[in-house]
């Protein structure tokens, strides 16, 4: 059940909401071209980005994002994500408890109240 095909099956079963057979609708009518740059994309996704442990659906999501011109990660390099919150966290401790000599017990107890 596939394409055309199995959109005209569904649709005889009445059971779509409006916003999904507008888009089947738009999908119907879809004019099919030949792009050269998309092929080039697919090829070079499928030449140097694809993951085999990924399963179908997830390569061929990844693949639709990068031809879209999605983000391409570099992962060859130590992320710093966290890092702000890292810092925040230990400068209002240094704050409260060194600089201030608030216990946290108090803090939390005075917030709390």
């Amino acid at each position: 059940m596939y394409g055309r095909n199995a959109y005209a099956q569904l649709k005889t079963k009445k059971n779509m909401t409006p916003r999904i057979e507008k888009l089947g609708n738009l999908s119907l009518q879809t004019v099919y071209t030949i792009s050269a740059e998309r092929a080039i994309l697919v090829t070079d996704f499928y030449e140097n980005h694809l993951s085999l442990a990924d399963s179908i659906p997830v390569q061929r999501a990844k693949g639709t994002d990068y031809i879209a011109g999605g983000t391409r990660y570099n992962t060859n390099y130590i992320q710093g994500v966290g890092v702000g919150t890292d810092t925040d966290s230990l400068t209002a401790i240094k704050h409260h408890v060194f600089e201030h000599k608030n216990s946290i017990i108090r803090l939390i107890n005075q917030n709390a109240n």
